[in-house]
């Protein structure tokens, strides 16, 4: 997703940014510097719940961001109604936001995402891993720990944080990840640190 066109909701203009990377929030309008996902009060995380619906997808997605940064619990159950395959190509700032707000009930709807194998998702696999690490459950962290080899290098630290966080329950997935990338010579060695730390910890 790239060189996206957005009008302007105040003063009207039309400017074109980059959104690169997902879950990328919109900048604000180079003329009246108005940014519809700015949000400070009670009345702003309403009025972002309500263009969660909204028919431009830009909208949707820079308003699911702006929620997941907030960690707003109530944001929750409109996310996961919009993770459907279709909706994560548009709007790939719904699977980062329910990372970001963290709520276990986001994990098996993701897991079942992560499962479907369809050339659709292969942009938002990434982002769906990355939400499971920081969610963190026991349950997240076995659907992804044989998929680690998907992420970006700069991801890794992160995601193997996740799997100390957890602690005793994480090694035997760390154990078989080790397995699974002797021959991957950089993350075999954050895996075998990540081991350690959790050993150390007992």
């Amino acid at each position: 997703m790239s060189n996206l066109t957005t009008t302007c909701g105040k003063c009207g203009a039309l400017y074109f940014w980059g959104n690169d990377t997902p879950g990328q929030r919109m900048p604000d309008c180079p003329k009246c510097g108005y940014n519809p996902t700015n949000v400070g009060n009670t009345s702003d995380v309403k009025n972002l719940l309500k263009q969660l619906s909204s028919e431009d997808y830009v909208t949707r997605n820079n308003s699911a961001v702006a929620l997941g940064d907030l960690k707003e619990k109530s944001a929750v159950d409109p996310l996961l109604s919009m993770l459907t395959p279709e909706e994560i190509d548009r709007c790939p700032g719904v699977v980062r936001a329910l990372g970001e707000i963290g709520d276990i009930l986001a994990v098996n709807p993701l897991i079942e995402l992560l499962l479907q194998e369809r050339d659709i998702l292969k942009y938002a696999e990434k982002s769906v891993i990355r939400a499971l690490a920081k969610i963190g459950t026991e349950a997240s962290l076995k659907a992804i720990f044989n998929k680690l080899h998907l992420l970006l290098p700069i991801d890794i630290p992160d995601t193997l944080t996740a799997f100390v966080n957890l602690g005793n329950p994480a090694k035997a997935f760390l154990e078989e990840a080790i397995k699974i990338y002797k021959d991957d010579d950089m993350l075999i060695v954050e895996l075998e640190e990540a081991l350690q730390k959790i050993i150390m910890a007992n």
